[in-house]
């Protein structure tokens, strides 16, 4: 996910405050030696679009869940 926020960083603004998002929609937050960038989206114009700029870090998101919820499930 680290690795694929560089690419949506054009995409975002510096903010000050980390409010949590809106009911449908997502937020990220990108630390960087320059400030605090971010952007916010529907999450379904995110999921739906596959041209969205904020597209690949969602699915790096989403694996990361995934990873984490694999891990909590113990071996198989």
């Amino acid at each position: 996910m680290i690795g694929v926020a560089g690419q949506s960083v054009p995409q975002m603004a510096t903010v000050k405050a980390y409010p949590l998002p809106g009911a449908g929609q997502t937020s990220f937050y990108v630390v960087t030696d320059a400030g605090v960038l971010s952007a916010t989206a529907p999450t379904r114009r995110i999921e739906g679009d596959r041209s969205h700029p904020l597209r690949a870090l969602y699915a790096a998101g989403q694996d990361v869940i995934t990873q984490y919820r694999r891990s909590q499930q113990g071996p198989s």
